[in-house]
């Protein structure tokens, strides 16, 4: 009696995990820009949980999600872009551009930040006149070329 309930228990786990695992398919699809160029990089994200992929060189992403639930892509410069599967195994996604993100951005020496969560201080390069050359001073020994002129 005690073996039949245990065998009955591993059947009803095995086939909910069977179950649950048959409802998940693999997606596999292509991100591009307005131009239809591949974006490469585009993060592709499956709404409401924490799996997600990125793009590679030729925009192309493959990602496991459920067949009923739907994609989050984003990349800087673009608008973000929600996208229902619908039982499909193949996605192709156009990014919109967004202008107003691209304002908003402040590129760092450490990557890149929101100007509204950037607490440092930024000036905008001026390109009016080109850089200063450096002069060239020739000198007798070496402990002298650290000498200021």
């Amino acid at each position: 009696m005690v073996r039949k309930i245990l065998l009955s228990l591993i059947a009803l786990l095995g086939g909910g995990i069977l179950l649950s695992l048959a409802q998940s398919k693999q997606i596999s699809g292509t991100v591009t820009g307005p131009d239809g160029k591949p974006v490469a990089g585009a993060t592709v994200m499956v709404d409401g949980s924490h799996v997600g992929t990125t793009s590679n060189g030729d925009g192309s992403f493959t990602i496991t999600a459920p067949g009923n639930g739907s994609l989050v892509v984003s990349f800087i410069g673009y608008e973000t872009q929600k996208v229902a599967i619908g039982g499909k195994t193949r996605i192709n996604i156009s990014l919109k551009e967004d202008a107003q993100a691209i304002d908003d951005v402040i590129v760092v020496a450490f990557g890149t930040a929101k100007k509204d969560a950037f607490t440092g201080a930024a000036k905008s390069p001026a390109c009016s006149s080109p850089p200063p050359r450096a002069v060239r001073v020739p000198v007798r020994r070496f402990t002298c070329a650290a000498t200021v002129r």
